[in-house]
């Protein structure tokens, strides 16, 4: 029963001192309270006078604003005026290039005249160098023999290029050869080629010496003895498959070569 006792003693003085003060004690507080936001809001409103006095200070006059639009506007006109130059100068030089194009195009055909006349004047010294009259055509331009290769043995023919200034005179030519089976000139066989010509076309595509062409193209080439003596076309009777194992060991070898880049 003695803890009871002791709070409701710690209680009421607890009470004792949470006593709300009177009105005569509260006032004085009150009034310094006052005092010092007075007094705060004063220093502030003071400073922010100062401030703006200072700013107004600083602006800028009307004189320094006068000075300030003539340096801009001088720099500016400076500036103008070398862009005007500029302009001119290119101006000028277009029309240069427009004037010196009107001329090229304006010469073209002359320059197309002497050039005909060029080709004239070359044909006439050509005549005037083989002592042949001045109504003499020349049929044929240039003519030139080729260079054997160097692997090529002593007694390959020759071979001898030759340029044909008339289409019709070419073809006539042909006709010819194509016509006649035997050519010769000073005891020598001769034959006519066209290079465009199917038939040489077919030729260099379809080689009939295989073995050459293919030593000539680099190309490993495998012999086949019995593929050589074998008839193309036999018969049933003519069959012999004797030579079998052969033909598997020379087409089938174990490391065939690779084919060398060119």
């Amino acid at each position: 029963m003695g803890k009871p006792q002791k709070l409701k003693s710690e209680k009421e003085k607890a009470q004792e001192k949470r006593q709300p003060l009177s009105e005569a004690e509260l006032g004085p507080l009150f009034l310094r309270k006052k005092t010092e936001c007075g007094s705060y809001k004063m220093g502030i409103e003071q400073d922010e006078v100062a401030n703006i006095s200072t700013y107004i200070a600083n602006l800028p006059t009307k004189s320094d604003i006068k000075d300030m639009l003539k340096e801009v506007t001088s720099t500016l006109k400076e500036e103008l005026r070398e862009i005007r130059r500029d302009i001119a100068s290119v101006a000028g030089r277009t029309v240069d290039l427009e004037m010196n194009q009107s001329k090229l195009f304006a010469n073209q055909r002359q320059i197309h005249i002497a050039l005909l006349a060029l080709n004239t004047q070359i044909n006439e010294i050509q005549r005037q160098q083989e002592d042949l009259d001045l109504n003499t055509l020349i049929e044929v331009e240039r003519a030139h023999r080729v260079f054997k290769p160097k692997t090529a043995p002593q007694d390959t023919p020759r071979d001898t290029i030759c340029c044909l200034n008339s289409y019709a005179l070419k073809e006539e030519i042909i006709l010819k050869t194509r016509e006649a089976s035997y050519l010769t000139f000073e005891e020598s066989p001769i034959k006519l080629f066209q290079d465009i010509s199917k038939g040489q076309q077919a030729t260099i595509r379809f080689p009939k010496d295989t073995k050459n062409f293919m030593m000539r193209m680099q190309i490993p080439h495998l012999d086949v003895p019995a593929w050589l003596t074998t008839d193309p076309c036999p018969t049933d009777t003519d069959m012999d498959f004797t030579q079998q194992e052969e033909w598997k060991r020379v087409v089938t070898p174990s490391k065939i070569t690779s084919t060398p880049r060119s």
